[in-house]
Order: structure tokens, then sequence, then C-alpha cells
């Protein structure tokens, strides 16, 4: 984001990612270790059900009292938003059945805007606690994504519908795996005593991925709560996912295995049991910004890393190990120094430079980098008409490459800061959006002219209205000849250069798109970056 006017002709800084969505993917890991329940009846303004597809397909008739649990969001000490979980028995088909639903509503600021984001939670699992179906709605711009699955024997079987575009997704499947609300049905079951562990397979909503939770209770001690003090038991809560990611938060629980209060520490994010009335009260005013706040400061800033050819890093991740979090590839060498700190050179590619024999065989495209999905629908009319428009008769793909990243830069004339994550098809329709909008636009484009591309998402050099330093930040990695070259729409500038260190890239497919984002979760402050050397 830049806090200047845009004009065309000028090179302005990029438009950094939101890190709304890393602190939405949070928000959705704790979604269901929240507090317990009371027994309460429908009151005026509470928010509504969330429907469930599969149980309107077949007869379920609710067979025990609603409980209900409230939890007031905060996020660094700031009230951002609520949680609502309704738990029932009900019986279908002559299964008796646990239905959670989950509604979970969001504020943050982002770059002086506040952005609002809904989402909705519904599993179906059985009294011991395995999944059989689940919903998932997560209203975006307007427009809803829904996710639906039901395990079929040993497989999940995964339905995306969102953006015109809808796929489907199979995981493997254990039988035992438990549902979205196994941690908090695991607890309430047989509470931990101090010293014990235990470890729970279940399935992660929003990153659509099975993660293993492993608990280790630790001592008890005085937890400030809402208004008053409690003696509860500290429970360290490490969540793993198939990719290698881990995000560690803290819960308080009670002897009744009450869950009271869950902490993310890397974003100060946490949920704390209360009652409706405070759950739902009126958000307070923010005394953080995601976008200016999370950005990495340099006491040396370069003068231009964009125009680098080379630039040398050192990066430091407290409590973690940069050499596991900074992929290396082409355009970006690491090697690490000690356990949290590391040695990390980024280049400027392009087609001829490095030359090829100085170049590890890059990983070649899938399927995937060249197919329509529903965040980057290449197939969408307007998206295939604008590619074509903007390439022209160019038949060489690198020209094809440049022309669209230009095209990309000059046709988003809106800077926007309100989505939550627009797709390809509604950035091309509106020509409004920051990084995020940008990268799945250009990816759309790319594809439309059969050139695999893909996103990446890591930190970038930017100077904002509040300084200067590295922040949270989406861009394209678009395949030419034998190479994943970086390009950036929010710059326009024919590839990259040494200001951005990559995180992760992908292909935006897939139930489990938005997992892509844990990464940014993972070492959101808890950087240090210095700049060691610039070519």
């Amino acid at each position: 984001m830049d806090a200047r006017p845009r004009k065309k002709g000028l090179t302005i800084s990029p438009r950094p990612l939101k890190p709304y969505i890393a602190v939405l993917l949070a928000a959705a890991m704790l979604a269901h270790t929240a507090c317990s329940r009371v027994k309460d009846e429908k009151q005026r303004g509470e928010p509504e059900s969330v429907p469930s597809a599969s149980e309107s397909a077949a007869a379920a008739v609710s067979s025990g009292a609603d409980e209900e649990t409230w939890a007031a969001v905060f996020i660094r000490g700031t009230k951002a938003g609520y949680q609502r979980v309704l738990r029932r028995e009900i019986e279908r088909n002559g299964q008796l059945l646990i239905r959670v639903e989950t509604q979970l509503l969001l504020s943050v600021v982002r770059g002086g805007r506040r952005i609002d984001q809904d989402m909705k939670l519904v599993s179906l699992e059985t009294p011991d606690g395995e999944l059989v179906e689940f919903t998932t709605v997560r209203d975006q711009s307007g427009l809803p994504q829904v996710t639906t699955g039901r395990v079929d024997g040993e497989r999940l079987m995964i339905e995306t519908a969102g953006g015109g575009e809808s796929s489907r997704h199979v995981i493997p499947w254990t039988a035992g795996d438990g549902g979205l609300a196994a941690v908090e049905e695991s607890l309430r079951r047989e509470p931990l005593e101090p010293g014990q562990r235990r470890t729970i397979r279940h399935f992660s909503p929003v990153v659509n991925q099975v993660a293993t939770v492993r608990l280790a209770a630790q001592q008890c001690e005085t937890v400030r709560l809402l208004g008053e003090d409690a003696q509860l038991l500290r429970v360290h809560v490490s969540t793993e996912l198939p990719g290698g990611q881990q995000i560690d938060m803290v819960s308080w629980i009670d002897e009744q295995g009450e869950i009271f209060k869950t902490r993310l520490p890397a974003l100060g994010h946490e949920l704390i049991r209360t009652t409706r009335q405070i759950a739902m009260s009126d958000l307070g005013e923010a005394n953080f910004d995601l976008l200016f706040d999370t950005m990495v400061r340099l006491r040396q800033p370069p003068d231009d890393p964009h125009a680098a050819q080379k630039i040398r890093y050192r990066v430091r991740v407290r409590d973690g190990n940069p050499a596991e979090v900074f992929p290396a590839g082409i355009s970006q060498q690491v090697f690490a120094e000690d356990g949290d700190t590391a040695e990390v050179t980024v280049l400027a590619v392009r087609p001829d430079w490095p030359p090829s024999e100085q170049v590890t065989a890059d990983v070649s495209p899938t399927i995937e980098d060249s197919e329509a999905n529903a965040f980057i629908q290449s197939d969408d009319p307007r998206v295939r008409r604008l590619a074509a428009e903007a390439v022209g008769e160019r038949s060489d793909t690198w020209s094809r490459a440049v022309v669209l990243e230009r095209f990309v830069h000059d046709y988003m004339t809106e800077t926007g800061y309100t989505q939550a994550f627009s797709t390809a098809a509604e950035a091309a329709a509106s020509r409004s959006g920051d990084c995020t909008e940008h990268a799945v636009l250009l990816a759309a484009l790319a594809r439309a002219q059969e050139i695999p591309a893909r996103v990446a998402i890591g930190l970038v050099y930017a100077r904002t209205a509040r300084g200067e330093g590295f922040a949270y930040h989406m861009w394209n990695e678009i395949y030419v000849r034998d190479r994943w070259i970086p390009m950036d729409g929010t710059l326009g500038r024919g590839g990259t250069g040494g200001g951005h260190l990559k995180l992760t890239d992908s292909n935006l497919s897939g139930a489990d798109a938005l997992a892509a984002f844990l990464p940014v979760v993972q070492v959101m402050g808890r950087l240090e970056i210095e700049v060691l050397g610039v070519q």
C-alpha cells in the first residue's frame, strides 16, 4: 500500500498483503476453543442459524436442548469481534449426531480502514467426535464462498464453490479422526490434569486439512478473564498441518475441561469466555493497524531494492528456524547460520539470467498451475478478453508475461482496502484492490494465455505513510522457458528485483487454497531482517 495518489508513469511502492487473511486463519483455528456452554433461549437480535445443506436433504430432528457458547475476540487488547457456538443433539435416519454450529464475526483496521468478515461453520459429528459432514460459509466482498464435505470411508470428499467456479478435492481420511470441535469435545469428556499430554487428529476448517493437535497440560495459575480472575490449568496447544506448518497456542481450562481462554501469542489474538451481551457489545477503538504495525522495520533501508539485481539479507526468526521457513529456489538462496538465523540472497531472475547452466532444474508446472479455479478464473469471459487485448499479436512467452504484468499495474486503478480477498473475476470487474487482487488477476490473465502461473506469498519492501520496511505481500511466479520468474503487478517493472522475500507459493487450487497463508501466521511478529549487501 502506498499513501500517495496513484499516477501512471511513476514508480511507486507495492501494495502489501492483507495480514487480515492470516488473522482470519488464526481465528478459524481457534474457532472451537472458547468456553463452556450454557443453555439459552433464542433472543431477539441473536444471529440466525447457519443452514446445512446436508440436514435439509434428510430427516433430522432435534433430540436435546441447545447448548450455547459466547466468546469475545480480542486482537492485541482491542475487542475485534465475537464468536457464537451452538451445539445440539439431532437424530437423522435413526442415528444420533452432534451438530456444532459456529458464527465468527471479525472486524479489524488495515491501512486506516475497517474490514469486516463473517464466517459460519457447521459440523455434524458422532457422539464420539468423529466427523460426518461439514459446511463452511466465508463471506468475502459480499460474495460467499461455500465449502462442503462428507466422510466416505477412507476419503473426505470436499467441494468448494464461489466466484462462479466450483472444485472438488479429496483427502485421505482415517477412521477416528475428529470433527471441527474434536479438541473441545475431548477435553469435555476427559479433562486434563497437570503434566498430562494428549494427541488429537481432527479436521481444521478454512485450511481444510487434517491437523494433529498436541496438548500439554502445565500448571494451574491465576488467569485474568473479563472482569474477574480464575484459577485455571494452562495447556500448551500445538497444531501441526500436513505441509509442516505448526501453530502454537495457549488455552486455560477448568476442572471440568471447559476452555475459558485461548491465546495465539504470535498475533496477540485471544478468545475469552463471556456472556452474550458482552460478546456482542460495541467494538473497541483499534490501537493498532494490521498493515502498518505488522511491518518489519530495517535499521538501514536500501535505496531502491526493487531495482537491485541481488540483495543479501540476514533473517532471524524468534523461536524458529528461518532455513525451514524461507524456501530456497532459483530466485532465493538460503544458508543457515545457526538455529534462528539464516542468510537469504534474493536474485532478480529473468529468462536469460542466471544462465541455464548455473540453474538447478526448477520445479515443472502442474496441471493446477494452468487451470481455472475458484480464485483464479482464467476461463472468465472478461478475463480472457482482457488477456487477448493486452498481448495482441505477441507470440513470445516472456514478452506476453511482461505485457500482462504492466497491464495489471495500469488496469487496477483503485486502491481497495475493504476486500478480504477478491477473486480474479471480481478484480477484473471492479478494477479495485491491492496486492492479492493484482496477483490473482495476473495469474488468471497468464493462464488465459496458456502460460502457467501461480502466486507467491511473503514480504516486500514498501514505503508507507508510517515509514518503510518489509510488509506481507502477494505477487506472482510465471513459468517461462525453464524457470519460474517472479513478477509483480503492483510494480509493473517487468519482473522483480531484490525486494521480495518469499515464504511460499501456491496455485490456489483445491479446498485448502487458503492454507498457503499459514506461513504468515508462523512468522508474524517474530521476524528481524538486516541488509548485508546490495548489488
